[in-house]
């Protein structure tokens, strides 16, 4: 059995108004922290684990660095 290749995806979010008038304020922006095989995996679980970013607001997501882990399985017999 083999392992998934599974990452460290560490990334900031900052709560987006849908008006573009606006600028994104990333010195205001969360850390986050997801364990996931995509990056589109890893959005989408910080997005669930953030929940609502408010009226009129949606996340964005800048990514700083991606680190590849090995977690192991246990072996079925």
């Amino acid at each position: 059995m083999t392992n998934a290749p599974l990452f460290v995806f560490k990334m900031r979010a900052v709560a987006r108004p849908t008006d573009p008038y606006y600028v994104t304020r990333w010195d205001r922006a969360t850390p986050v922290e997801v364990v996931a095989a995509t990056k589109q995996e890893a959005i989408n679980k910080a997005d669930a684990t953030l929940g609502s970013a408010g009226a009129h607001r949606y996340w964005v997501f800048r990514v700083d660095s991606v680190r590849d882990v090995l977690i192991p399985t246990e072996a079925t017999t």
